[in-house]
C-alpha cells in the first residue's frame, strides 16, 4: 500500500490513513481492497469480509511515539532525582538547625476532624470566699487579748474593732494565708467593753467578715436581755376598708450585749372568747442590723378580724 496520496480538493500530500486533509480539512473515503467495502481509516480488518489491513504508517507511529516517551522520561526523571535529594538535604540541616536553637515545643492538642467543636477543659474562677468558723478570745488580760478564728481555706488574718463598735481600728494585714488565725490586741483599756469583727481573703480576693463579737476588759457582760418597753392597741376605722385594729409598743436591749436584729422576734398571743388562742409576729422597724445595749426598736401588728381582742406581747432572740 503506498505511503502518500494527493488530496483530491487542494492536491496536497497526505499520508495513507488521515481521516481529513491536512491542509483544507476534506474528508476522505477508504476502502477495502478485497470486497471494496467502505472502511474508516486505521481499522485493522474490513468489517465486511475480515481481510485483515495493513496502514503503513501506524507501526511506525507507535514506535515513534514510545520512542520519544522513553526519550521524555529519561530527560527529565534523573535531573528531578538529584532535585529530590538536595531538597531532603537541605530540609534536614534545617531541622536540626531549628530545633538546637528553639525552645522545646508545647503539647499539640490532638485534632478533632468530627464536626463537634473541640472544648479544651478550663478551670472555672474561685469566686467563694473563706468559711470563718471557731472565733474565740483567748489570754484576756488586764490590757490585752488574742482574738483566733479559722476558715476553711488559706487566707489572710486581720481584726476589725473599737470599743463604740465603728471599727475605725483595724488590725495590720497578716497577709500569710493560713487557716489557722491569731491576732493579738495589745495597749487596751480596762473597764472597756470592745466590739469587734474578723476578716480573711483568699488568694482571689473574696473577702470573708464575720458577724459582731464583744469582749470586756475588767466589765462584767452579763447576759443577753432585750425587753418589751411599752405596748398599746389602737383601732382604726379606714372607709375603703373598715375598721383594723393595731397593736404597737417598743422594745430596749437592757443587756451588755450586742443582738443582731435579725435574731428578735416579737410575739403577740391573741385571745377573743370562745375562741383558741393565735399567735402573730410583730413587725420590727429596724434603722440597723444590730441592737446595742440600751438601743430600741419599735414594732407594730396588725390584729386580723377582731376589733376588741386581749393580747400579750413578748420578745425572744432565737440564736441565743
Amino acid at each position: 500500500m503506498k505511503k502518500f496520496f494527493d488530496c483530491y480538493k487542494c492536491g496536497v500530500k497526505n499520508r495513507m490513513g488521515d481521516e481529513s486533509c491536512r491542509n483544507c480539512g476534506a474528508p476522505f473515503q477508504y476502502n477495502c481492497p478485497s470486497c471494496g467495502s467502505p472502511i474508516k481509516a486505521g481499522e485493522p480488518q474490513c468489517p465486511k469480509c475480515k481481510n485483515a489491513l495493513t496502514w503503513p504508517f501506524a507501526d511506525e507511529e507507535q514506535a515513534g511515539a514510545e520512542g520519544k516517551s522513553r526519550e521524555k522520561r529519561g530527560s527529565w526523571l534523573m535531573p528531578l532525582i538529584g532535585l529530590v535529594v538536595l531538597i531532603v538535604i537541605v530540609g534536614a540541616g534545617i531541622s536540626v538547625l531549628m530545633q538546637s536553637s528553639q525552645k522545646p515545643a508545647q503539647p499539640i492538642l490532638p485534632v478533632d476532624n468530627s464536626s463537634q467543636p473541640v472544648v479544651i477543659p478550663t478551670t472555672a474562677a474561685d469566686t467563694v470566699p473563706p468559711l470563718i468558723s471557731n472565733i474565740a478570745v483567748d489570754n484576756l488580760s488586764y490590757n490585752s487579748v488574742e482574738i483566733s478564728w479559722m476558715t476553711d481555706k488559706p487566707s489572710t488574718s486581720q481584726v476589725l474593732w473599737n470599743p463604740k463598735g465603728e471599727y475605725a481600728s483595724p488590725t495590720p494585714v497578716k497577709e500569710a494565708l493560713v487557716t489557722q488565725h491569731t491576732v493579738d490586741l495589745p495597749d487596751l483599756k480596762t473597764k472597756t467593753i470592745y466590739y469587734f469583727k474578723v476578716k480573711s481573703v483568699d488568694q482571689n480576693r473574696n473577702e470573708a467578715v464575720s458577724e459582731q463579737k464583744i469582749f470586756g476588759i475588767g466589765v462584767d457582760l452579763g447576759q443577753t436581755q432585750v425587753i418589751v418597753f411599752n405596748h398599746s392597741m389602737l383601732v382604726q376605722d379606714i372607709p375603703s376598708t373598715g375598721t383594723t385594729t393595731y397593736i404597737k409598743g417598743e422594745i430596749r436591749n437592757t443587756g451588755n450585749l450586742p443582738v443582731l436584729t435579725k435574731d428578735i422576734e416579737v410575739p403577740i398571743l391573741i385571745t377573743v372568747a370562745g375562741r383558741p388562742a393565735s399567735e402573730i409576729l410583730a413587725t420590727l422597724d429596724a434603722p440597723t442590723t444590730e441592737m446595742n445595749p440600751g438601743d430600741s426598736i419599735k414594732f407594730s401588728a396588725i390584729v386580723p378580724n377582731d376589733t376588741d381582742p386581749d393580747y400579750l406581747v413578748s420578745v425572744r432572740i432565737t440564736e441565743q
